[in-house]
């Protein structure tokens, strides 16, 4: 019988994690982007934790559906205008898991020259697309998020107010949708 072969995990390297620990610290705007790399790593507790100490709205790719929790409050969704506008609002654009080249089925980074990128991957070949120039790639099969708690980074902590925007974004979409259905009718 067929037994398929063991996975591996690997924490990235610390430095690269204080790297972007700083980097997530010093924006306005973050958006963690997933992709399915976190399904195939069995990360999805980690990413949970990690996007709740991080306090960050969530992204993911079609192929990562269902990673994050899609009604938590930190969850942006998958695709739409509401995740196309936080794409285009974020500055500093953090990919875990996921391909950001826009050719693979799954979104570009709109103005990615005026983002900086970090990408955290278990492929270097992912890693070292140069569709977008990258502040910092990682690789490691784990976030590390306990590595980010070793670091003691304050991070945000008006959890009330990233919630009430994207829950306020969805609303919006939500208002707009119902108005050109009934302008189609």
């Amino acid at each position: 019988p067929y037994i398929s072969p063991k996975g591996w995990r690997s924490l990235p390297d610390p430095v690269d994690v204080k790297i972007a620990a700083d980097a997530l610290e010093s924006s306005n705007n973050p958006v963690l982007f997933v992709g399915e790399g976190v399904l195939y790593s069995e990360a999805t507790e980690e990413l949970k934790a990690f996007a709740e100490k991080a306090n960050l709205p969530v992204v993911t790719t079609l192929k990562a559906k269902g990673a994050f929790p899609e009604n938590h409050p930190l969850s942006v969704g998958v695709r739409g205008d509401h995740v196309l506008k936080y794409m285009n609002d974020a500055d500093l654009i953090f990919a875990v898991g996921a391909s950001i080249s826009p050719g693979r089925f799954g979104h570009g980074i709109p103005d990615a020259t005026s983002k900086k990128i970090i990408q955290c991957n278990i492929d270097e070949y992912c890693t070292n697309l140069e569709t977008y120039r990258q502040t910092l790639r990682i690789l490691g099969s784990q976030i590390g998020t306990e590595s980010f708690s070793e670091k003691s980074v304050e991070y945000r902590n008006d959890v009330e107010s990233i919630s009430a925007r994207i829950m306020e974004s969805n609303a919006v979409l939500k208002k707009s949708n119902e108005l050109l259905s009934n302008l189609i009718e």
